[in-house]
């Protein structure tokens, strides 16, 4: 009973981490007013949780 769409689920790298999907509806704006006090950064290639997530999943960038 929310103005959101979406799910919540544990992860599969530990069942203390809980993972939140919010769906899109069309028409949208890019930053939905129904979310407050969010702080967005951006990640960029080289950020410290971009590495640590590829070395946890096994991921390697492709050069291309």
């Amino acid at each position: 009973m929310t103005d959101f769409d979406g799910v919540t689920f544990a992860s599969r790298h530990g069942a203390d981490l809980h993972l939140w999907a919010v769906f899109e509806r069309p028409g949208d704006p890019p930053i939905t007013p129904n979310i407050q006090d969010v702080m967005i950064d951006k990640l960029q290639h080289d950020s410290p949780e971009i590495s640590k997530a590829f070395r946890l999943l096994g991921l390697q960038w492709e050069n291309g």
